[in-house]
């Protein structure tokens, strides 16, 4: 097993909400049916979640992850 970890890091939360809300399918399938004041007030919560990442004016999220492989 091998632990790998890096940083997910964007320049701002505005661009964090862009990304997310154009890439991310779950989200861009959930917001297809949402009206634009239902799609403005989820974009301000998931900003403000991201703000909370903020390190010198940068969203920055930590990330870990565990690989492991085997044969047979």
């Amino acid at each position: 097993m091998t632990v790998s970890r890096g940083v997910f890091e964007l320049e701002s939360a505005e661009l964090y909400w862009a990304y997310m809300s154009d890439i991310a399918a779950p989200i861009v399938m959930a917001l297809s049916n949402a009206d634009d004041a239902t799609r403005a007030k989820v974009g301000e919560s998931v900003k403000e979640l991201a703000r909370q990442f903020e390190t010198d004016g940068r969203i920055v999220f930590p990330w870990k992850s565990w690989v492991v492989s085997g044969e047979k």
